[in-house]
């Protein structure tokens, strides 16, 4: 025991402070009154020493495997929509941290049931995160194939566009070049007919498709109509187009004189209405 006026140490049943000579009324101890049966330690509760189940970390490893599975299938459903496999830098990362993802959740989910679940919440959480990574997923594939699609038909446009200007161009090339005169005319006639016909498959899939990209694109909806005016005045064109032709077969087999003969009588009316769609 200490003297409580300098600390001094004090022999025992000591009345005065050898050092300071202060009077020993209050004792300081060096050391705490061990328990007693009638006073015990407070024990350490089961309850304060067991840990927290992880139910964060699976559900964010739940919702980040949804995220990444949602990311494949919007590239799967885009692709298939198309009909062209192509596979971005993205998808090839996303599908690495699901199968990370795939493997870590089990461990997690051990620790997770580790724990008492008497009202049920373990097979709650489980549900319903099983149920959020469906919903990421079926949304993703359905937009994914929505676009897709919705490009492919962009694309296909697009290309019969090209389409039909280069079988235009080749076909007013071969009728500008031609000489001015009927045999030159028919020989013409039987050089361009693949290419009219071709001309006449790709005008009338573009009639088809023109009305499905107005109604997807309205605020092109001007330009689709001139579109849809262009290529009605061409699938005229390439019907007067196909009239000729079968009028220079018909008549390539007759004399000179009936050959003109007939070249104005039934070739020269099909010219003149062509010509007037250009005034229209």
């Amino acid at each position: 025991m200490f003297c409580s006026h300098c600390a001094a140490s004090l022999v025992p049943d000591a009345e005065f402070c050898v050092k300071c000579g202060a009077p020993v009324d209050i004792l300081l101890y060096n050391t705490l009154t061990p328990p007693t049966e009638n006073h015990p330690a407070p024990a350490i509760g089961l309850e304060a020493t067991r840990e927290a189940p992880p139910y964060a970390a699976f559900v964010s490893m739940a919702l980040g495997m949804g995220l990444c599975l949602s990311v494949l299938a919007f590239n799967a459903a885009h692709n298939l929509a198309q009909g062209v496999w192509r596979v971005s830098l993205f998808s090839i990362i996303s599908a690495v941290l699901a199968v990370v993802l795939m493997i870590r959740m089990p461990v997690t989910w051990r620790k997770v049931e580790t724990q008492p679940d008497q009202d049920g919440s373990n097979n709650k959480l489980l549900r319903r995160s099983a149920f959020f990574v469906l919903i990421f997923v079926v949304t993703a594939a359905l937009v994914g194939a929505k676009i897709g699609k919705d490009g492919k038909e962009t694309g296909q446009l697009i290309d019969d566009f090209h389409q039909m200007s280069l079988i235009g161009d080749r076909i007013s090339k071969a009728r500008n070049s031609v000489e001015p005169n009927v045999p030159a005319h028919i020989a013409m006639y039987k050089q361009i007919e693949p290419d009219v016909q071709a001309f006449g498959v790709v005008l009338k899939r573009i009639r088809r498709e023109l009305p499905s990209y107005d109604e997807k694109f309205p605020e092109h909806h001007e330009t689709t109509l001139k579109n849809i005016d262009t290529v009605n005045i061409s699938l005229k064109r390439a019907s007067l187009l196909e009239q000729q032709i079968s009028v220079a077969r018909e008549i390539e087999s007759l004399d000179p004189a009936p050959r003109w003969q007939a070249w104005e009588q039934r070739m020269l009316p099909l010219l003149d209405a062509e010509s007037a769609l250009e005034k229209d």
